[in-house]
């Protein structure tokens, strides 16, 4: 038999949907996410809790894009990196 726990928490949440805590939190915060908050009212780090039937519409909103390689021109050559150090900027001599 297959349970599934009634409450999540932010960290299940931000696995779920492949992204961070921090963006769970701050939706949380905006109002976009129904949560819980679980910990003591004043506490400096909140224990918020989201429910389960919240975070099953959530993974509708959400896919996983596919990873992109940033370093790859759209060729597939990889770029070149700028020179550095003081030679980085040449000085041509005019005549």
């Amino acid at each position: 038999m297959n349970v599934t726990p009634q409450m999540l928490t932010v960290e299940q949440v931000a696995q779920l949907l492949g992204v961070s805590t921090r963006t769970v939190t701050r939706k949380i915060h905006d109002g976009d996410i129904r949560a819980v908050n679980v910990g003591r009212k004043r506490a400096a780090r909140p224990s918020w809790r989201i429910p389960a039937t919240e975070a099953e519409q959530l993974m509708g909103d959400y896919h996983q894009p596919e990873p992109v390689a940033h370093h790859l021109r759209p060729t597939g050559i990889p770029q070149r990196r700028a020179p550095r150090g003081p030679n980085r900027f040449p000085v041509t001599k005019a005549n």
